[in-house]
């Protein structure tokens, strides 16, 4: 996930940079360890005005150590994450140290992270125009996009995307960081390789994935207040192929969603003994066409 925290770091500024307050925090282009990166970078930074880039972005790996120890602090899972000028360099920062720690990237830094990061890593190039590139340009590093020149770029790939490769390869994307939107379902799902006849396990299953899935409605309710309306259910079967069944879903409590799971399995696999006439491979349920809570 990308955050925009720019204005909270305006918020920031005039504040004093606390080594202590950049604890798990990693400097992309520094070598040592993390305790003499962030020392040498804190004399660099003592120096700097309070309006650069520099003392910015520290105070922006400030901010987003309060993040994450928020976030271990509340679901005790830890997260890494990345602070640079935009989408693509916060990408591959945060890929440098995990699963713990923070990377900073400086815009100075930049040609140094290229130089340990294989250009497929870069979004948008991990498919078939890095595979071009590969084979049109001869490349395997990000620090060798720079080798040519914008001329040579549009020639091969024309206006647009030879102007996007250009400024990538220098560490330059103005592709803006947009809200993400609220999920239109919520689904839950488990593979079975083997395959399951009993209807004995499939209850089992159902009741897993019931508990799980009515986790996340209760979140969408707390923190979006919005409930679902519809209940589907999908399944690979071994000689039925793949198949879905949709109902209304009337309450999203853990009763309700178990019912509704059963009934739409039975519709299409129950025997009059009531034994299962298919073997299962996958089930998943799901939670969509959410509208306002009452």
């Amino acid at each position: 996930a990308f955050i925009d925290i720019t204005a909270n770091v305006k918020r920031m500024i005039g504040l004093p940079i606390n080594k202590s307050k950049l604890h798990k925090t990693f400097v992309a282009g520094y070598e040592g360890s993390q305790e003499d990166q962030i020392s040498k970078w804190s004399d660099h930074v003592s120096g700097c005005d309070h309006h650069s880039y520099d003392y910015k972005i520290t105070l922006a790996a400030v901010y987003v150590n309060m993040i994450r120890d928020q976030i271990l602090s509340e679901t005790q899972f830890t997260c890494s994450a990345g602070i640079g000028a935009n989408k693509i360099v916060a990408k591959l920062a945060a890929g440098t140290h995990k699963p713990d720690s923070q990377t900073m990237i400086p815009p100075d830094n930049i040609p140094a992270l290229y130089q340990t990061i294989n250009f497929t890593k870069i979004r948008n190039f991990g498919g078939k125009l890095g595979t071009a590139m590969q084979q049109e340009l001869g490349i395997q590093w990000a620090s060798e996009l720079v080798n040519f020149t914008l001329s040579d770029l549009v020639t091969k790939y024309g206006d647009k995307t030879g102007q996007w490769i250009f400024n990538i390869a220098r560490g330059i994307d103005h592709e803006p960081v947009k809200h993400r939107a609220l999920v239109k379902q919520s689904a839950c799902s488990k593979n079975f390789p083997q395959g399951i006849k009993s209807v004995d396990e499939l209850n089992k299953w159902v009741l897993d994935l019931a508990e799980e899935l009515e986790e996340r409605l209760a979140f969408e309710l707390a923190d979006n207040k919005r409930v679902a309306t519809q209940f589907t259910t999908h399944m690979r079967l071994g000689e039925g192929g793949s198949t879905s069944t949709q109902m209304p879903l009337v309450k999203c409590d853990l009763d309700h969603l178990v019912a509704s799971a059963n009934k739409c399995i039975n519709k299409k696999l129950a025997s009059r003994d009531g034994s299962y006439n298919d073997v299962i491979f996958m089930l998943s349920i799901c939670a969509g066409k959410f509208v306002p809570a009452p």
